[in-house]
């Protein structure tokens, strides 16, 4: 991911936040004219630990998994894939069938090595979401470095 992409994944993130600040929801408001901020100031860890604190401002739980998944895509780009796996855990306890989420579980797990459970994380993705070349590719690279 590039950090145009992160860039994208936290402005997605920031912008559901202040969607839902100006529907009245003064936490998801000030969380993401915080988030903003820090973004704009180049301080990834605080813009992010700003959007996982507004997430709980969320109260529907796919919106709020949604926004999960944004937070962990910019984590992706930043190479944090430990970080992003614990995202997207919270992500799935919101919203299991988050096809987005499993699809990027499946991927980090893949890239740090836990290989058999990048594997159900694949197959969970490939049950709900829709198969595209990318997963395809990178799964196949995975059983192929399975055997």
């Amino acid at each position: 991911m590039t950090t145009g992409e992160a860039d994208g994944a936290i402005r997605d993130a920031i912008e559901t936040l202040t969607r839902l600040g100006a529907e009245g929801n003064v936490g998801a408001r000030r969380a993401s004219e915080r988030a903003a901020r820090d973004w704009e100031e180049e301080r990834l860890d605080r813009a992010i630990k700003a959007l996982r604190k507004g997430a709980r401002h969320v109260e529907e739980r796919k919106a709020r998994s949604r926004l999960l998944v944004d937070v962990a895509r910019a984590l992706y780009a930043a190479s944090r894939f430990g970080d992003a796996q614990e995202v997207l855990d919270e992500a799935l306890e919101q919203d299991y069938e988050n096809a987005l989420a499993w699809r990027g579980l499946a991927y980090s797990r893949h890239v740090t090595g836990n290989y058999s459970s990048a594997v159900d994380a694949y197959l969970r993705y490939l049950e709900i979401g829709e198969a595209d070349y990318e997963v395809l590719l990178n799964f196949g690279a995975l059983m192929q470095e399975l055997g």
